[in-house]
């Protein structure tokens, strides 16, 4: 069954490197000529194609693409991902702008002048020495590190610097901790909402709070949806209980031997009455009696004590 789900996997051929690909490695698109939805072609080779600081180079590809050149957006992803710019601009035109078209664009005259002054300032933002030097290990809330590596690249993708993987696998590692999250799913319905968090934050940052918001409504939304809101949280605290034995079993390996709270309460009548009524239905059965109490059980008070032995020695003459 597996195999043959596989085997289902939508594909298509780029038009300029003739190689046979999944449909998600290929960008959506407005344009009608496609019916699809997706661009004839691939994402690597729409790269290739693009300077994204020649102005009429992007340009053409976005009317190719039917999609709008906003330069206030172009802008800010070009200062911020350099010579990766093309493919975060697409991207949210795919999730925040899907219903513009290149009709819609909004530009100024002076556009070139103003990418021109970000290539011959920000050039090197993004090259490898840059890259080495960004932060390479981050600590989730319980103190574990969570290091960056080339699969953690591969999960998030290369769009991102290792600051914004590490955060969005801090949070990814955190919110496993917390909600039950096993299908994949889930799990992609989680990277999501990761990835809008940082999205969120990102314009916000810049200033954009139209945008911030946006995004922040998709990032509730994926939470609503996948059930990561503080109400679904895991129930292993004292005061809920834990839910299933596998998470008993969880916490039991984690804490190891877990003794018993000690008893504050002093022992009254009713347990001593208790113990009385157990020794009678021993007797009954000719088991024997009920052993005395640990030494450190506390003790009821004298008088009570008192008026049980008698009634135990007048049970024992019968």
């Amino acid at each position: 069954m597996g195999r043959k789900a596989k085997n289902n996997v939508p594909k298509k051929i780029c038009t300029s490197c003739n190689k046979e690909k999944q449909t998600k490695y290929f960008y959506n698109t407005n344009n009608s000529l496609f019916s699809d939805g997706k661009s004839p072609i691939c994402k690597d080779c729409t790269l290739e194609q693009v300077d994204p600081y020649d102005v009429e180079s992007v340009i053409n590809m976005l009317k190719f693409f039917d999609r709008p050149f906003l330069e206030d957006r172009w802008l800010y992803f070009l200062d911020r991902y350099g010579g990766n710019a093309f493919g975060h601009y697409l991207r949210e035109c795919s999730s925040l702008n899907r219903d513009l078209s290149f009709k819609n664009s909004s530009y100024s005259k002076d556009v070139k002048s103003k990418i021109n002054n970000l290539g011959s300032n920000n050039n090197n933002d993004n090259d490898d020495s840059n890259f080495e030097s960004q932060l390479e290990q981050i600590k989730d809330d319980v103190g574990q590190e969570i290091k960056y590596s080339k699969d953690l690249q591969i999960k998030w993708g290369s769009e991102y610097t290792k600051e914004e993987i590490l955060k969005m696998e801090k949070f990814y590692q955190e919110m496993l901790m917390y909600y039950e999250v096993t299908t994949p799913q889930h799990k992609d319905m989680l990277k999501k909402a990761c990835k809008y968090s940082l999205l969120a934050e990102r314009e916000a940052d810049a200033g954009n709070l139209d945008m911030a918001r946006k995004c922040n409504e998709q990032y509730l939304k994926l939470i609503d949806d996948g059930g990561f809101k503080p109400s679904d949280k895991k129930q292993e605290d004292d005061s809920s209980g834990i839910r299933t034995f596998s998470r008993i079993f969880e916490e039991v390996e984690k804490r190891g031997h877990i003794d018993t709270a000690p008893v504050d309460e002093n022992q009254d009548i009713v347990d001593k009455t208790i113990q009385f009524l157990i020794n009678y239905q021993l007797k009954l059965l000719n088991m024997g009696k009920l052993t005395d109490p640990p030494p450190d059980t506390p003790k009821v008070e004298e008088q009570d004590e008192q008026e049980i032995n008698q009634y135990e020695r007048e049970y024992e003459a019968e």
